[in-house]
């Protein structure tokens, strides 16, 4: 079933999303549940019949766009991003939802304050999505957000490659994560002295064997044929392996560079002396002339304006001193750029531009610009301390359009700019 998505700008809700679809195609029960008990990995909805054909109402609410917060994450998150993902559709039938009912396009998922992944539902007795949609959405999220496990990294795009069905997914993530968390095996407990429980006297107690554990089982997913095998052990041959055993009645090679016989009786030859090299010219150095100084204009100071030029659409400090005096905005229609601050946990980034570490004032994740034909926008990201256009504060995941000579302030400690466009 073909749909259409329209958004709208509502201030007093926010982002309202519609979709209209003729009313025989309505499936009643899906829609009693979301209506009655929605789950909360859906985006919740208002219904209404208009001239023939339902028309929904998607109120995201505080919830922003998953694409915001793609980028680069700890192992433990990365893999909870995959979990909060995938399982929403294994979850449908238990709500006696279809799983293909879901719109599987990255740019209507939406992400909240606890991480938790939403979906828009349309309940249609049709389904509208496809297994393609499905690895087409994984697919382009795998390569939106990466981790610093390598390892981990290469087995989620070895089965993103290989279609691997969510589930299989999920359990080979999981199966990873038990390997990765089983505790070392430990030998038996002693006494505080260090020798063995008490019990019958033994001068000379033979050794212990040492108890092996059995070997972990492996991720279920098998690596494909051609895949290149590492052995990690880092196995080396022993001192007497490479030695060839000498067979029986063989002779044994006696001396000689090549294993031939020694001549003792050969006289040695006379060494030739070497002819005397002939002398090598020195050469002469050549003076050379040092390269005269560029002159360079000197630049008045407080002329931010004319640096603009090399900039380019950006935003440019007029706040607090000590923070960038530029921040360079360079994204396509249809781009978003990122604001926020580094994370030292982390350390790595995850925006397209962060502040440093101690500015005051800024989340981790504080706002988004956007682009689109005409022209930009900034959102908030619900930071704690908000974020300011001309001194009015945004609401949280509201786009707000902006303009040339527009001050933004990020929080309220002197993180202030003027966009120039």
């Amino acid at each position: 079933m073909k749909y259409e998505i329209v958004t709208k700008a509502n201030p007093l809700s926010g982002i309202n999303l519609l979709v209209k679809f003729p009313e025989e195609d309505l499936d009643e029960k899906a829609l009693y549940t979301i209506q009655h008990d929605c789950p909360d990995f859906l985006v919740p909805f208002r219904y209404q019949t208009v001239d023939g054909e339902i028309v929904l109402t998607y109120q995201p609410g505080e919830r922003s766009k998953l694409r915001f917060f793609n980028g680069p994450k700890a192992p433990d998150e990365y893999v909870k991003f995959w979990e909060r993902l995938l399982q929403p559709l294994l979850d449908c039938d238990d709500w006696f939802l279809k799983p293909f009912s879901l719109v599987m396009d990255p740019e209507y998922l939406y992400h909240d304050k606890a991480g938790v992944i939403s979906y828009l539902y349309i309940p249609t007795k049709s389904d509208h999505s496809a297994h393609d949609d499905l690895q087409n959405m994984m697919y382009q999220l795998g390569q939106a957000n990466s981790t610093g496990d390598s390892q981990l990294e290469n087995v989620v795009l070895h089965m993103l490659v290989k279609k691997v069905q969510p589930k299989t997914f999920l359990d080979t993530l999981q199966q990873r994560k038990t390997l990765t968390e089983a505790p070392t095996p430990t030998s038996a407990p002693l006494s505080p002295k260090g020798t063995p429980p008490a019990g019958k006297p033994d001068p000379k107690p033979a050794p212990a064997p040492v108890p092996q554990s059995a070997p972990l089982p492996q991720p279920a997913l098998v690596p494909a044929a051609g895949d290149i095998v590492i052995d990690l052990h880092g196995g080396k041959p022993g001192k007497k392996e490479g030695k060839q055993k000498q067979k029986k009645g063989e002779k044994k090679p006696r001396g000689g560079l090549f294993g031939g016989k020694k001549n003792k009786k050969a006289p040695a030859e006379p060494p030739v002396p070497a002819p005397n090299p002939a002398p090598t010219p020195i050469p002469v150095p050549v003076p050379v002339s040092a390269p005269e100084p560029v002159p360079v204009s000197p630049i008045a100071p407080g002329s931010d304006e004319t640096q603009l030029e090399e900039y380019g659409t950006g935003l440019r400090l007029v706040g607090m001193t000590g923070l960038p005096k530029m921040i360079q905005v360079d994204i396509p229609v249809s781009g978003i750029f990122t604001i926020g601050r580094y994370d030292i946990q982390l350390q790595q980034r995850q925006s397209s531009f962060e502040f440093p570490a101690g500015t005051k004032a800024v989340s981790r994740r504080h706002a988004v610009i956007e682009r689109d034909i005409d022209g930009y926008s900034v959102t908030d990201l619900g930071s704690k301390a908000g974020t300011f256009v001309n001194g009015t504060i945004l609401k949280a995941n509201f786009p707000y359009r902006i303009q040339k000579g527009d001050k933004i302030s990020f929080g309220n400690s002197g993180a202030d700019y003027i966009w120039e466009d």
